[in-house]
């Protein structure tokens, strides 16, 4: 395991415990676990001595500048489209991009939206804006069900938050209340 493409952190060796022919190894990346890694670029070198082959995977180790808080509302926009809400932490200025989807109550796909927006640190109510054509194709009333949030930062190469799945049901809509 080699950080900054200069610092060789560890040997590791990758073993093949459920026998399935993929030798693996993790390494944790919590707070607790023993080696405590640091943002960067890391590298893991592999060698095969048997076959004389070596490779390497590298990955992007990142702290998160961008949180969920939790908090979500929706409202109508006057042009008639769904607004979800969700409130963010924000540690350092920076672009972020926001993906979601959403869905009706009988889980059927509606359709997704994305922003993308230079935020400073702090806490902010980011909008997901869902055209109303998409609920109308649907036909069905809310409440609607937002799921597949991505958050990520801006950057060579992106950054990408975990999936979260937040299961942000809305109030209730009529259909008629969206436009095409």
């Amino acid at each position: 395991l080699i950080y900054n493409e200069k610092i060789s952190l560890k040997t590791v060796e990758f073993t093949d415990k459920n026998q399935d022919g993929i030798y693996e190894h993790s390494i944790p990346l919590n707070i607790n676990s023993e080696q405590n890694l640091v943002a960067g670029l890391y590298k893991v070198l592999i060698v095969n001595k048997t076959n004389k082959v070596s490779d390497a995977v590298t990955f992007v180790l990142s702290k998160p500048e961008i949180e969920l808080t939790g908090n979500f509302k929706d409202s109508l926009s006057a042009k008639g489209e769904l607004l979800i809400y969700a409130e963010v932490a924000v540690s350092e200025k920076n672009r972020f991009y926001f993906q979601a989807s959403l869905y009706s109550t009988n889980n059927l796909p509606i359709g997704s939206t994305q922003v993308s927006t230079e935020l400073l640190p702090g806490k902010h109510w980011i909008s997901l804006p869902f055209d109303g054509s998409m609920i109308i194709d649907v036909g069905e009333s809310g409440p609607f069900l937002l799921k597949n949030l991505s958050l990520a930062k801006v950057t060579m190469p992106m950054q990408r938050a975990p999936m979260h799945q937040p299961e942000y049901f809305t109030k209730e809509y009529a259909l008629n209340q969206f436009h095409s």
